[in-house]
């Protein structure tokens, strides 16, 4: 689960960052700033943000099958 928490603390690095660090040309707001594009853009960037999370849930679960199943043949394996 070690693993699991650093692989989780890495993707969220990106969450943190500025906004200037995920949106290219992205220099806050001010004059000649195109709020509707930010907008739009924070929008998409949170959509994304939880399709990769369920994603990492559905990872994680095919993560604990396959350590069950590694358990159960080792289990066999030792039983035989």
């Amino acid at each position: 689960m070690e693993g699991v928490r650093e692989n989780r603390d890495r993707g969220t690095q990106s969450a943190r960052q500025p906004a200037s660090a995920l949106l290219p040309g992205f220099r806050g707001v001010g004059p000649g700033c195109n709020t509707r594009e930010i907008a739009d853009k924070l929008i998409e960037l949170k959509a994304e943000i939880e399709e990769l999370q369920q994603r990492e849930q559905e990872l994680d679960q095919h993560k604990v099958w396959v350590q069950q199943s590694i358990r159960n043949v080792t289990e066999d394996v030792h039983n035989s």
